[in-house]
């Protein structure tokens, strides 16, 4: 560190200054007591740039001790803009909410609020990133209305007073219901130092040539069905390849395999791009946001699925995703397909791979990743060309005679995809929405919103290893093959702290899912009952909406 870098890490800020930072449009973020300014870093950032701005205001110690290695850790002090007087006091961060908006013109410069001793950077940042817009539809038509007022005060205080599962977990109060924020950390660093003593975050190799080989062995036995003209077959070990190769994808994607940047990258990319058809690059991006504000209806592309799915009866209100960057439209064809979530839910899984394909190239060609990952974005055309050329037309075109075989060998394959999408959605949708309270604590979110999936040792490698949801959301660089023994060590913190550790067998977290799906529906259907009743009637035109 240079004696520059040494005066401004000396710094002393009171919290007044700091909160007005971030007011203004600073990317400032807490870490071990330090003030970090991370503006400069949102476009280089390789995890992408909303997943910082989801920390901004918030001591993210924790999160960032999650997420990084000690040499990435150490790294960060170049952004050290000095210390805090006194305890930082979390604010929401201004992504997630309405009050504070940047004009597009200013966007692509610095805050204008000078930070002393601070030489601010030039930096180009290509999305209106701080920029946060209201978060229902200002377009409201009459129904859209009726959504809003039922679902606001009828269907969600129904929920609370009648003990529906919908939305009604209670956020616990670290300062009233658990130990104090400060020592639920120290002895989360314990943990992880322990953990880490216990060598679970090194990879195992012989676990990843086993999985080399079973994946091998499932795609040359598709190759000899599809030579054997036996399609459907082949199909169905297609499909269980794929099934196997996103697994491993999941720990490169986290740096989980070597824990080298590039190295993982590349893994991932070959894994996911060429083999799978879809983007390492993407799915970066939108998981990373996804572990820091899990299930967040506004903020969590994964809970994200209308028109077809609604999660909570809050995306009644045509909701603004800060991921998608779009209002979510409960419309006419959402009305449709809501109410009958419940049965097209497992269909809709079976293809959802399709969707993938969509957002993948979405993400290439309309060029969304970071700085760094632009430099990274032919690798990832070539691997979907490379993909669509070995998939789409040596196999599909050339090898399988007839449009009908084809269209059946393609729905196969697919759906045979199927329990990945359901091992991951099992263990967020039946758990609580409702949005974080600044008082929050990351790790008691974790607890709050996922749980993890109970089997038998021997069936670790049908669930590839991310049964362990739970503990993965903590530990998230940890590899795959150490999550059983870690979650032993987390149920004994949880024991210590009083954060509760939710499992369930397979059967029974699909039971809570469906639960939870066929709830939403109901109330779906309610207030579709209640608004084509009262638009018949009429009586919206006498002030019934006051």
């Amino acid at each position: 560190m240079d004696s520059s870098s040494e005066v401004r890490t000396k710094k002393v800020w009171p919290l007044k200054e700091i909160r007005e930072l971030v007011e203004q449009g600073h990317a400032i973020v807490i870490s071990e007591g330090y003030v970090l300014k991370l503006y400069a870093w949102l476009n280089r950032h390789p995890g992408g740039a909303k997943v910082i701005l989801h920390v901004v205001g918030r001591d993210a110690t924790v999160e960032l001790n999650a997420f990084h290695s000690k040499e990435v850790k150490a790294q960060m002090a170049r952004y050290r803009i000095g210390k805090l007087e006194e305890p930082w006091v979390n604010v929401i961060p201004p992504i997630q909410r309405q009050s504070l908006r940047i004009p597009e013109n200013e966007v692509e410069k610095e805050p204008s609020t000078p930070i002393s001793e601070v030489p601010l950077i030039d930096v180009t940042v290509t999305e209106n990133l701080l920029a946060v817009p209201c978060q229902t539809n200002p377009d409201t038509d009459a129904s859209s209305t009726a959504s809003s007022v039922f679902d606001g005060e009828g269907l969600r205080l129904r929920n609370r007073t009648e003990g529906s599962s919908v939305d009604s977990e209670e956020i616990p109060d670290l300062e009233t219901k658990m130990m104090d924020a400060t020592e639920l950390e120290t002895r989360f660093q314990a943990l992880i130092a322990r953990l880490e003593d216990e060598g679970l975050y090194d990879s195992k190799l012989s676990a990843y040539v086993t999985e080399i080989l079973r994946c091998t062995i499932l795609f040359s036995l598709s190759m000899v069905f599809l030579r054997m003209e036996w399609y459907a077959t082949s199909a169905a070990f297609l499909g269980m390849f794929w099934h196997q190769i996103v697994a491993t994808a999941h720990d490169a994607g986290h740096l989980a395999v070597t824990h080298d940047y590039n190295i993982d990258f590349l893994i991932g990319g070959v894994v996911l791009n060429f083999c799978g058809g879809l983007s390492i690059g993407w799915w970066k991006r939108n998981h990373n946001i996804h572990h820091i504000v899990t299930n967040s209806p506004t903020h969590d592309q994964d809970l994200q699925i209308l028109p077809f799915i609604a999660i909570s009866p809050v995306f009644f209100d045509s909701l603004y995703s800060t991921a998608s960057e779009c209002i979510m439209h409960y419309n006419w064809f959402a009305k449709f397909m809501v109410p009958k979530q419940a049965w097209t839910y497992y269909f809709l899984l079976s293809v959802a791979r399709f969707n993938l394909y969509y957002l993948a190239w979405d993400f290439i060609l309309r060029d969304l990743g970071t700085k760094l990952h632009r430099k990274q974005r032919i690798f990832e055309l070539v691997g979907q060309i490379f993909f669509w050329t070995w998939f789409g037309y040596l196999i599909v075109y050339r090898s399988i005679p007839t449009i009908s075989q084809r269209i059946i060998f393609c729905l196969i394959c697919h759906m045979i995809t199927l329990p990945l999408h359901l091992q991951l959605t099992v263990s967020h949708f039946s758990m609580s929405t409702e949005e974080s309270e600044p008082s929050e604590h990351w790790i008691q979110r974790m607890f709050r919103t996922t749980m993890d999936v109970d089997c038998p040792t021997w069936m670790d490698w049908f669930h590839g290893g991310l049964q362990f949801q739970v503990t993965h959301h903590l530990f998230p660089r940890m590899p795959r093959h150490n999550l059983r023994k870690a979650s032993g060590y987390v149920k004994e913190f949880c024991a210590e702290t009083g954060l509760k550790y939710e499992v369930y067998g397979f059967g029974e977290s699909n039971g809570r899912m469906l639960d939870r799906l066929t709830e939403v529906a109901r109330q779906a259907r309610y207030l579709k009952d209640c608004q084509d009743s009262i638009v018949s009637k009429g009586e919206y035109l006498h002030g019934h909406w006051d």
